[in-house]
């Protein structure tokens, strides 16, 4: 392995986002490893970027597991001896509205999108100031970490929003050591997977409803979201940490009356 290619960790990488920020360091020259706990999906995710003529290598671990993430970061050293990227995307729980959310969907929502990142992030930045050449960390948030939108579950909306301060709280704790952190914070973004069923003409008042709210006057895709993380991987960001970066196309700049009332906008 060259000694200038770096070493990332995706997590939640064999289908959507994840997949996307993978293949994204990859083409940058990483050598990505990627987590998931889906078998079949990982393999055929590895195997994509690796017909593409990328370095990537599977790592299968549940994060709902005692110290799963932790155990990946383990798997990813044992083998690579280094680790300078790391990239907390994974999430899990379904959609529940108030009154439905139960504390098993809690549970499992917490652990994935909140506590696993967190000992994942703990076991990859002492192994980083071992190293003594620093680092990266980024979260994947939402900008339901800040808004409330309906569709979500409270748990999620709740996971985000600490993963947006665990970002602040390790940015200043490991910034003395060269490691940065940051957050990107994702709006409406249409997952390669669901292109199709979003551009279907059957879907053509949703699709309207969606892209009039956004400044832009488009929705985000997977690449928009892996191309801030490549961003903040790189040396044009080395003076950055401690951020979440609003991935939205300007919906967010929207008060609430504006939407409401087209004349507004």
């Amino acid at each position: 392995m060259p000694m200038s290619a770096k070493i990332a960790f995706v997590s939640g990488a064999a289908r959507g986002i994840g997949f996307n920020i993978a293949q994204r360091l990859a083409r940058d020259g990483m050598h990505v490893y990627c987590g998931d706990k889906d078998k079949d999906a990982l393999t055929r995710a590895v195997d994509t970027l690796t017909k593409q003529g990328y370095i990537a290598h599977p790592v299968i671990g549940d994060l709902a597991a005692p110290m799963g993430g932790a155990a990946m970061v383990d798997e990813v050293l044992a083998v690579a001896k280094r680790l300078d990227v790391v990239v907390n995307n994974a999430r899990a729980g379904s959609r529940r509205d108030m009154l439905d959310e139960d504390e098993s969907n809690w549970d499992l929502t917490f652990t994935t999108v909140l506590k696993a990142p967190y000992f994942l992030s703990q076991r990859a930045i002492h192994h980083m100031i071992a190293q003594k050449i620093g680092g990266v960390v980024i979260n994947i948030g939402s900008i339901a970490g800040d808004f409330i939108t309906g569709d979500l579950s409270p748990s999620y909306h709740i996971a985000k929003a600490g993963l947006r301060h665990m970002t602040r709280y390790l940015a200043a704790l490991a910034g003395a050591h060269g490691i940065r952190v940051n957050a990107i914070i994702p709006g409406f973004i249409v997952k390669d997977e669901h292109r199709d069923r979003f551009e279907a003409d059957d879907n053509e008042l949703y699709r309207q409803k969606a892209v009039d709210h956004i400044p832009l006057r488009r929705v985000g895709t997977s690449d928009d979201v892996a191309n801030a993380v490549s961003f903040l991987c790189s040396s044009e960001s080395s003076f950055i940490t401690g951020q979440g970066l609003v991935i939205d196309g300007g919906s967010t700049l929207w008060e609430q009356w504006s939407l409401v009332d087209p004349t507004k906008s």
